[in-house]
């Protein structure tokens, strides 16, 4: 699934969506993502932002959702 890596996906009940997802995102956008997300737990856990409207902010930046 993931680009030129050999890890099996762990959740399998989830193959078919990540397939739709995978063929929709770039690499780039792929990666985009992850970083937002881990950008977003940081300020969770090191801040005191405000969780329901970091998620909203972060579900905004995702692309193609």
């Amino acid at each position: 699934m993931a680009e030129n890596s050999g890890l099996e996906p762990t959740n399998i009940d989830q193959a078919a969506a990540l397939d739709q997802l995978k063929d929709r995102m770039s690499g780039e956008e792929a990666a985009t993502a992850v970083s937002t997300t881990r950008k977003t737990i940081g300020l969770l856990t090191d801040t005191n932002a405000n969780a329901r409207l970091a998620l909203d902010v972060l579900l905004l930046d995702y692309p193609g959702i």
